[in-house]
């Protein structure tokens, strides 16, 4: 896409039309030097940055990322909507494991 952009889009197995799109923040196309250096703390501090996920079995879910070395801030916690739990990547972006109606 020129000036060194790049990306990867990963989807689901069984949800082939959803794809999430990760990227590195550097200047080129999207980003000014002073704009991505601003977005890059801002994912340091953990204040940007944010995806939410749902799982039809949010225990299996959690033990198996939790055996893979996913950070989860703590374990899933039943909430009035389902349950959730809250993990960080390597980023520091913060995400949501959810199942709803889980009780």
């Amino acid at each position: 896409m020129g000036e060194g952009a790049r990306w990867v889009t990963v989807s689901p197995l069984d949800q082939p039309e959803l794809e999430i799109v990760l990227m590195p923040i550097v200047p080129g196309m999207i980003f000014s030097d002073e704009s991505a250096k601003q977005m890059r703390e801002l994912v340091k501090k953990g204040t940007f940055g944010f995806g939410m996920f749902e799982c039809r079995d949010i225990y299996a879910t959690y033990e198996e990322l939790k055996a893979k070395g996913v950070n989860f801030k703590k374990p899933p916690t039943k909430e009035f909507y389902g349950s959730e739990v809250l993990f960080s990547d390597d980023s520091g972006n913060w995400l949501s494991l959810g199942q709803k109606g889980q009780s």
